[in-house]
């Protein structure tokens, strides 16, 4: 149950620059019984509505507001979030009398919110028991926060306290990456449904094993689920004694220059005797210096690099014609089939509070994996739907995963798919239709045909030229690199059975005589040698024996 909300004064003065009605989505994550809320994302307009004079019209009060395509938005969003972070729910720029008198209609908004039918719910058990909403009025420059049942069990809306402080720096980021290999057939009748359902159903036993079987090891090794991650972090800074001492004895003005600038002291951990306190700016953006691995039955192989390392470019897939042999699809029925490979490096990002656990990562980067995969392949779908029966190339780039940095936000990590026939202008106006901070103030730059209130797909790129430098989406905040690497030798790959021999060496073993015994190898050395001398003494004397012929005696005169 949420216990408090938390944002700090960038996220409340969006809110509260907005004089008129307005509805965004928040995205957060749980620090604990907090909810931490990082950014008001803009709903964009609903292109969708069935009466064409509402189409493309914002909303101007509560019962405006279609919660189909709130939902419907919500989903697009939660493809860009990494694993840790979660939809909390919607914020509101309204009066608190007309927000009371609309309660059930922000209840049916919240449950569509929260029921969601794609394939990932088999995979993955959501936490988060309650959606937000946040109400700003912008008469009284307040807040209020409610939280409701995710499930719509209960129709009551609760009081949850309101706190504005920062708490960002106490997030950090963290990256790893599996590999992929999938092989399928497509049918060929090519209809969008059918292709999914036939890559979900292969992928299907790889995710079960990820979100079940799979492991971690950091740093080359194996800890427990509940053991803090950042306890003995290279990045840490340790409080200075003396600091501290003076910290009791100055004044309030005093300490504000005595304390390192760079260090946030509200986040301490403990490794051993000493305490550590976070330094600022050494972790976010950047991922942290852990090389995180995560190990199973189904992950044969993989590189040995860090995690903080840069990525091999995008997964691939392979489409071979099966020479006209027929075979059962899913139905039952003969018809002729192409066959599928799907082989690449998949990233897993994760946005966690510095205190988290090794369970928690984990659980966080196999959302985050399974989010990222079934993503890839309903992409993929769209692209063998479009290309129809006919395949040209033998082998396709699946979507690339682009990390983003929005500036309203930097330290939150997002990221969007990006085709390779596609340009870095195709996913900045994606970024601009679903991602825009609510909030966002364009100024009207001298030139015709732009208007302050172009927010759509459409109109995205003249937005791009007239936001503001802090609000501001293009290139700039996009990173390609997050799946590219340089060539890896073959001698940096190791098997899972490698890996495991490696964990297994790393736990002492009382008894002297295992096959690690450097004695016990040399001596069965030796004895092999002196076997194989001996075996080929014996041998070579057989053959002499045999083959020996006595010179005839002489002849008597």
């Amino acid at each position: 149950m949420i216990s408090e909300v938390l944002f700090d004064n960038s996220f409340a003065d969006r809110l509260l620059s907005v004089d008129e009605f307005h509805c965004g989505v928040m995205i957060g994550g749980r620090f604990g019984s907090q909810e931490c809320l990082f950014l008001p994302i803009d709903i964009p307009k609903d292109d969708t509505s069935d009466d064409p004079p509402c189409r493309s019209v914002s909303p101007r009060m509560i019962e405006d507001l279609s919660e189909k395509w709130i939902a419907s938005h919500c989903r697009n969003l939660a493809r860009m979030i990494p694993g840790g972070v979660h939809i909390s729910g919607i914020c509101l720029t309204v009066p608190y009398g007309e927000f009371n008198g609309h309660t059930n209609h922000i209840q049916k908004i919240l449950s569509h919110i929260s029921r969601d039918d794609t394939p990932m719910n088999r995979f993955i058990c959501s936490k988060s028991t309650e959606k937000l909403v946040l109400v700003a009025d912008p008469k009284t420059k307040k807040f209020q926060c409610k939280a409701s049942a995710a499930d719509g069990s209960n129709s009551q809306f609760r009081i949850v306290e309101v706190k504005i402080r920062p708490f960002i720096d106490r997030w950090v980021s963290f990256k790893t990456h599996i590999l992929l290999s999938l092989e399928t057939h497509l049918p060929s009748d090519r209809k969008k449904e059918k292709i999914l359902y036939q890559l979900q159903a292969a992928v299907e036993p790889y995710l079960q094993s990820l979100v079940t079987e799979t492991q971690l090891l950091i740093n080359g090794e194996l800890h427990q689920a509940d053991e803090k991650l950042l306890k003995d972090i290279d990045f840490s800074v340790p409080l200075d004694a003396d600091i501290q001492t003076k910290k009791n004895k100055k004044s309030s003005k005093s300490k504000r220059y005595d304390l390192p600038l760079n260090v946030d002291h509200s986040l301490v951990t403990s490794a051993g005797s000493k305490k550590y306190a976070i330094a600022k700016g050494s972790v976010s953006p950047a991922f942290t210096p852990l090389d995180i691995v995560i190990f199973g039955p189904q992950f044969p192989q993989w590189q040995r690099a860090s995690s903080s390392s840069s990525l091999e470019s995008g997964a691939s897939s392979d489409t071979n014609m099966n020479n006209g042999n027929d075979t059962n699809d899913s139905s039952g029925s003969f018809v002729p089939i192409n066959r599928l490979l799907i082989n690449g490096r998949i990233p897993g990002i994760a946005f966690l509070p510095a205190n988290s656990s090794v369970g928690d990562l984990l659980e966080a980067l196999r959302n985050d994996l399974v989010r990222s995969i079934l993503a890839r392949l309903q992409l993929l779908t769209e692209e063998l739907h479009i290309t129809s029966a006919e395949l040209e190339v033998p082998r396709m780039l699946l979507p690339q995963r682009v990390l983003v940095r929005l500036p309203a936000c930097p330290t939150l990590p997002l990221s969007d798919y990006k085709f390779l026939s596609e340009t870095a202008e195709d996913v900045v106006n994606r970024l601009v239709y679903f991602c825009l901070p609510l909030g966002t103030t364009p100024t009207i730059p001298t030139g015709e045909g732009i208007t302050s209130d172009t927010t759509g797909l459409r109109n995205s790129v003249s937005e791009i030229e007239v936001l503001s430098s802090h609000d501001r989406i293009d290139a700039s905040c996009l990173d390609t690199t997050l799946e590219k690497s340089p060539e890896l030798s073959a001698d940096d790959e190791f098997s899972e059975s490698e890996l495991i021999d490696e964990v297994v060496e790393s736990v002492p073993v009382s008894s002297p005589f295992t096959l690690y015994n450097p004695i016990i190898l040399v001596i069965s050395i030796i004895v092999l040698i002196i076997a194989i001398l001996l075996a080929y003494y014996f041998v070579t004397q057989s053959y002499q024996s045999k083959d020996f012929i006595p010179p005839p005696l002489p002849k008597e005169m």
